[in-house]
This record gives C-alpha cells, sequence and structure tokens, in this order.
C-alpha cells in the first residue's frame, strides 16, 4: 500500500500574463488585487494505491486444495484512490458597465459567500451574496475568493495470471475506472452574476479514462511466452 498527502498553497498574481491575455484589472491603481491564490492551487491532495493478493489457493492460507483453490487462488486486487480540493475562481459581473477596457469587471460581495454543500438546486454557492456593481467601477469581491468542487475517484482492478506450461502464460484483467459512477464537476461555467445560469454546476472536469467522466470498464487477455 502507498500514501501520499499533499498540502500545498500557491499565491501570486493570478490570471496576469505578460500583458496580451485577458486579466481583471489592467489599471496600475488596482494591479495589488491581482495578488490572490492561483488558478492552479489545489490546496489538499490525498492519493492512495495498493495491490492485494487473495490470501486463496495452493500455498496461501485458506481453501488451498481442491475446486476452490483453483478457482479462487492467484487473483490480485488493484485500486487507485484520489481525492483533492477544488480550484479557485472569481465571480464577474458585466464588462460594458465597467468602461474600462482590456480589465473585466469583478461582482460585489453583498453577503458572506455560503458554500451549498448539498449542490442545492445545482447550484454551487448561494447566488444571492453577489450582485452587478452600479456604476462605473470595479467590485468588491476578491481575486479566486471562491472554491470549485473537489474530486472523489476510484479506479479497480482484478487480475490473475495462468501457467498454462514452463513457456507459455496467461493473463486476464479486469478494470473498472470511477467505481462509484461519481459525478466530477467542474467550477461553475458561468461566473457572471448576470448570467440566468450563475452558480450552477452544468459540466464535469472529463477526468475519467480517456476522457469518459462516467464508470467503464474495460476487460484484457494477455498472452506471454
Amino acid at each position: 500500500m502507498n500514501f501520499a498527502y499533499t498540502w500545498a498553497h500557491g499565491r501570486g498574481y493570478a490570471g496576469e500574463d505578460s500583458g496580451s491575455g485577458p486579466a481583471f484589472f489592467r489599471t496600475p491603481t488596482e494591479y495589488g488585487r491581482l495578488y490572490a491564490d492561483l488558478n492552479q492551487d489545489i490546496r489538499q491532495n490525498f492519493q492512495f494505491t495498493g495491490i492485494y493478493k487473495l490470501p486463496f489457493g495452493k500455498g496461501k492460507k485458506f481453501l488451498n486444495s481442491g475446486p476452490a483453490a483453483a478457482i479462487l487462488g492467484g487473483w490480485q486486487i488493484n485500486n487507485l484512490l484520489s481525492l483533492y480540493t477544488g480550484t479557485p475562481f472569481t465571480v464577474q459581473g458585466n464588462d460594458g458597465d465597467l468602461d474600462a477596457p482590456p480589465s473585466s469587471q469583478i461582482a460585489n460581495c453583498i453577503a458572506e459567500p455560503n458554500k451549498l454543500d448539498a449542490v442545492t438546486n445545482g447550484l454551487l454557492y448561494d447566488p444571492s451574496a453577489f450582485a452587478q456593481p452600479t456604476g462605473t467601477r470595479f467590485g468588491t469581491c476578491g481575486i479566486n475568493q471562491l472554491r470549485g468542487p473537489g474530486l472523489l475517484n476510484l479506479d479497480m482492478g482484478i487480475l490473475r495470471k495462468f501457467d498454462v506450461n514452463e513457456r507459455v502464460s496467461i493473463q486476464f484483467r479486469a478494470e473498472a475506472f470511477n467505481v462509484g459512477n461519481t459525478p466530477h464537476f467542474e467550477r461553475p461555467n458561468s461566473r457572471n452574476v448576470n448570467s440566468g445560469s450563475f452558480m450552477l454546476l452544468n459540466r464535469i472536469r472529463n477526468t475519467g479514462r480517456e476522457g469518459i467522466d462516467e464508470r467503464l470498464f474495460r476487460l484484457g487477455l494477455r498472452i506471454g511466452f
């Protein structure tokens, strides 16, 4: 078994580049507000991998003879469990109301942001805590102040090697990706306070095998000689 846990914290000028790409503040007096959690900041990351040979069959503790040993013996189980926290994002407003291109508008935080743990009606945060700023001014919310959903995923596999003779062997393998068929939501696609789908979780990360974010089974047969 192998366990790994990482706590990390990335701070810097979030979303800033050489000046050619989009950013929230292109006004020198507001530039200091860009110093915040970085877009790729994953605060906590836990990984667990394991390989376990079942205690059945010839030379094992249980069922080491007879038909049961022949059927249950020689199997091996593998697993990969991943858990990590979500990445940050910023609540935006309407850029047209700001009248300061190429800067982007930030929403007003009119109440403490309330994360809906039960994801009520598909919403990650209570939208009532945010509002469009009035007049041509930047909003009061912070850059990358909020966090998207975390991720929980379990992949498992089972395999067995059959020796045909001294030179030839056959290995059977069955694998299941995202065993729990757990949805891995991405940050809200619409982060603009004026959008009808604001704070709605309506897209997935596609972090699964070959980009398929749902339970996936795969069977394999390998001949060695």
